[in-house]
């Protein structure tokens, strides 16, 4: 999760294998290195006293293992939490590397971190259980759904209806979607918005991650608060 502030970006993430929780291990567990559940939750009521929404960026298309299996796969989940502890048959069977037992790949594959497969009854139960609870126990009031290009629009829909948020987007990216973004900033600032060399590897393969960071940036240069804030979960 992020907060994205004129003040510059603050972390504040479930138990990850990367550094901006975008490669969710433990998805109940909160305690991280950049705070605990209770500061998350002070954070989410000052937003609210200021009439701010809380929205968590969600990744339901993929989590990163908490052990390896005997042939040395990494995929069994779990963790401290010991909350949606799954086996292989949690992993779409598409991508070899993770030794999947469910299903095939209904979307685009991520191929960083094992795919989840929603048509097991299993997932959509945790992730349903995991999304109400971030609502009733941490405060969140929305939704941003990650790389919704890897899970199919039907099972999105049931996990907004099983939650009602009071809003819900989702992140379909690709190179038209990014090079629209960046001409938008540049007009609407009067600057030049530069790539990075990731970024722009990215673009060749048809796809762009979403940097809520470089808004931010922007408004930064100008002295003008951001138009956007926005808390980020996975």
């Amino acid at each position: 999760m992020a907060v994205q502030s004129r003040k510059g970006n603050h972390w504040a993430f479930e138990s990850s294998a990367g550094f901006v929780g975008y490669l969710p291990r433990d998805i109940f567990n909160l305690n991280t290195p950049y705070g605990s559940p209770d500061k998350l939750k002070i954070l989410i009521e000052k937003m609210h006293t200021r009439g701010l929404l809380a929205i968590a960026d969600i990744v339901i298309n993929h989590r990163c293992a908490f052990q390896q299996s005997s042939d040395g796969k990494w995929n069994r989940f779990g963790g401290e939490s010991g909350k949606a502890t799954w086996d292989p048959s949690a992993i779409t069977c598409s991508n070899p590397e993770w030794g999947g037992r469910g299903g095939p790949k209904q979307g685009d594959e991520y191929p960083a971190a094992p795919n989840i497969d929603h048509n097991q009854d299993f997932v959509v139960r945790d992730y349903t259980e995991w999304l109400k609870w971030l609502q009733s126990d941490v405060g969140f009031d929305g939704w941003r759904l990650d790389y919704v290009r890897g899970v199919p629009g039907n099972f999105m829909r049931r996990y907004i209806e099983a939650t009602e948020p009071l809003m819900a987007l989702g992140e379909f990216w690709d190179r038209r979607g990014a090079k629209a973004m960046t001409e938008s900033f540049d007009k609407l600032y009067g600057g030049e918005t530069k790539l990075s060399d990731e970024t722009l590897n990215q673009l060749e393969n048809d796809v762009a991650a979403f940097e809520l960071t470089r808004a931010t940036e922007v408004d930064e240069a100008h002295g003008r608060p951001p138009d956007l804030a926005e808390t980020e979960a996975c």
